[in-house]
């Protein structure tokens, strides 16, 4: 049985001060492989570096031979401690890094997907941050993204976030006119911060992301020492708001760190192993079947009589419910407009 292969270089780069760590993980079967695998981007959070992938490589080997996760290339790059994924004015354009020269360097090194249904990306808290925006600034180009607790804050402005969700800048930036401090800091500059926010990018672009279909995932604890749960949840609201598909988990009792981490990043890489599985689904036929057919009609008179054998778990289960129900939403739409979004227009949680 073949094994996972890590790779380990410094990259030359052009957009900043290079060369640039990296570390790449091949999944078993790699070498041997007919077509091109999925890629994914794992941007790692504040205070990390390419050593969390190195160091994962047992916990991805084990997931790759229990059949969990996909085959996939996963890419991790070392940003610096706090770079927040920022395209700084004047200076290192880590953005632009991610998103350009390291895929690109990707896609031409090794046997990877080229397309977006083959390209996907995560990263956790600072990762997280770089993973929504960078997402949102291009969906065209990922398939998926899952961001775990994402350092972000409630509101479209700093003047909007309080306080409390600004733990997380207080213990990143530092005194002095630094551009984290500029980004981040009590005094962030406001141009800067909206145009990194990964809310502000979503509203921007809320159009082109949800024709895309790119699959987003977030999730953070509820007990986050950063009060990062604050801004994800925002977004959460945001994008359910903008009637925007998405898998959204808050964790119980979940920390910024402690033992919930591993589990918690498994479910994000499922996820978009997941969203790579339902690529390569067959179109399932839009007609019902005859067994289909006769629980319909037996639903529609009344239901008298022994049901007819239909599986409810099948794939038809769902096309027969939406059959079963087309009628009364039709009947609905002119008295309700919300009727076909997918999320409803809440009312206000305040008496």
């Amino acid at each position: 049985m073949s094994t996972s292969e890590i790779r380990i270089y410094d990259l030359p780069s052009e957009l900043v001060p290079g060369p640039v760590p990296i570390a790449v993980l091949l999944p078993p079967g790699y070498s041997q492989a007919s077509e091109p695998l999925p890629l994914c981007l794992s941007l790692h959070g504040g205070g990390s570096s390419r050593d969390d992938t190195i160091g994962a490589q047992p916990l991805f080997e084990g997931l790759w031979q229990e059949g969990v996760l996909e085959p996939m290339v996963i890419a991790t790059a070392s940003t610096g401690v706090l770079s927040w994924y920022l395209d700084e004015p004047g200076g290192a354009q880590w953005e632009s890094f991610i998103a350009e020269e390291f895929l690109s360097h990707l896609r031409d090194q090794y046997q990877v997907r080229t397309d977006r249904d083959g390209t996907v990306m995560t990263g956790v808290s600072m990762g997280g941050h770089g993973t929504l925006k960078i997402g949102f600034a291009h969906p065209e180009r990922y398939l998926a993204i899952a961001a775990n607790e994402a350092g972000i804050e409630p509101g479209l402005t700093r003047d909007q976030s309080p306080l409390r969700s600004q733990i997380y800048a207080a213990t990143a930036s530092g005194a002095g006119d630094t551009i984290l401090d500029r980004l981040i800091g009590p005094d962030a500059d406001a141009a800067l911060f909206a145009a990194n926010a990964p809310a502000v990018r979503l509203l921007d672009n809320a159009d082109a992301i949800k024709a895309s279909g790119m699959s987003i995932y977030l999730e953070c604890g509820d007990n986050d020492a950063l009060n990062l749960h604050d801004g994800n949840e925002y977004l959460h609201r945001l994008l359910w708001d903008l009637d925007i598909s998405h898998e959204y988990h808050l964790v119980k009792d979940a920390d910024h760190l402690g033992p919930t981490i591993i589990p918690r990043m498994v479910e994000a890489f499922t996820f978009l192993s997941n969203a790579l599985r339902n690529t390569r689904k067959t179109e399932t036929s839009q007609e019902l079947s005859t067994e289909g057919r006769a629980w319909l009609e037996w639903s529609k008179g009344g239901m008298t009589g022994p049901a007819p054998t239909f599986d409810m778990e099948s794939d038809e289960g769902a096309l027969l419910l939406r059959e079963l129900l087309k009628e009364t939403r039709q009947d609905l739409v002119e008295k309700d407009p919300t009727i076909n979004r997918r999320f409803a227009v809440l009312p206000p949680t305040k008496r």
